[in-house]
């Protein structure tokens, strides 16, 4: 019985945890760094994703730069990965 009960509390609060971790990464996030990344995910390059938002390139690499260091990725496909474990995307 204890076991069962601790079982269901872990799994409770490591849920619990995964979510506020979410919310965390989520609100870190600006709305324009969350479009660059769905964009990202769905296989834009920078020069697509700068034409689609009507910004500079630069800009795009700014965000992706700000994406990969709040998600703490080395690249744009980890941060996808991420962005998808956290169903941020």
């Amino acid at each position: 019985m204890f076991l069962i009960t601790g079982i269901l509390s872990s799994r409770y609060f490591f849920i619990n945890k995964k979510k506020k971790q979410r919310e965390k990464i989520r609100s870190s996030l600006s709305k324009q760094e969350l479009k660059v990344l769905n964009l990202i995910a769905d296989g834009k390059s920078n020069k697509e994703i700068a034409d689609m938002l009507y910004i500079a390139e630069t800009t795009v690499k700014s965000h992706v730069s700000n994406i990969l260091m709040k998600f703490n990725a080395k690249r744009r496909t980890e941060a996808v990965k991420v962005g998808k474990e956290l169903s941020i995307i």
